[in-house]
C-alpha cells in the first residue's frame, strides 16, 4: 500500500534530494548586495595585511636579522657572520642576502673566509608553511672562499664544518 515501508522511503530519499537542491541552490545564489560589500571589504583587509607583510619582508627583515639571527649565528660557529641587507618574498617563497661575510676563525690570519655579493634562495612553499626549511634553489653570485691552513696545520673550512650543528 501507499503507507508502507517503501512508501515511507520513497518519501525520504524524496525529501533528502529536495533538501540537497535547496542547499546547493543557497550556495551558488548570487550573494545578496551587503554580503558583497562584507566580501569586498574582507577581501581589501586581507590585501593590505599582504601588502604590509610583504613590505615588512621586503624592508624590514635586515634589522631583524642582523639584531637577532646573526648574533646566534656568530656565536654557534665561533666566527663573525654580518650581512648588508636581507628580504623575503611571499609571492615566490624567496629570500636574499647581499653582502654575506663569515670571518674567520681564531687563529687564522685572513680576516674573511667566505664573502658573497648576492645570495639568492628559493624555498619548497608547501614543506616551509609546514615548519620545514627546504631549499629548492640557491643562486650566489660574486663569491669569494678563503681556504688557509694556520700555524698548527688546521684548515679554516674544517673548523666551520666542525662548528656547523648536524640535522
Amino acid at each position: 500500500g501507499a503507507d508502507g515501508p517503501a512508501a515511507r522511503q520513497y518519501d525520504h530519499t524524496w525529501r533528502a534530494i529536495v533538501a540537497v537542491v535547496r542547499l546547493v541552490r543557497r550556495l551558488f545564489a548570487p550573494p545578496s548586495p551587503a554580503a558583497r560589500k562584507r566580501f569586498k571589504i574582507a577581501g581589501a583587509v586581507l590585501l593590505l595585511l599582504f601588502a604590509a607583510l610583504q613590505s615588512f619582508l621586503a624592508f624590514g627583515l635586515t634589522r631583524i636579522v642582523k639584531t637577532r639571527g646573526l648574533p646566534a649565528a656568530s656565536q654557534m660557529l665561533h666566527m663573525l657572520v654580518d650581512i648588508r641587507s636581507a628580504s623575503a618574498s611571499l609571492l615566490g617563497v624567496k629570500a636574499r642576502v647581499r653582502g654575506l661575510t663569515i670571518g674567520n676563525p681564531a687563529g687564522f690570519e685572513e680576516p674573511l673566509m667566505i664573502s658573497a655579493g648576492d645570495v639568492r634562495v628559493g624555498l619548497g612553499a608547501i614543506r616551509t608553511a609546514l615548519g620545514e626549511l627546504t631549499i629548492s634553489s640557491c643562486r650566489i653570485r660574486d663569491a669569494r672562499v678563503a681556504i688557509v691552513v694556520n700555524d698548527a696545520g688546521q684548515t679554516n673550512l674544517v673548523k666551520l664544518i666542525e662548528a656547523t650543528p648536524e640535522k
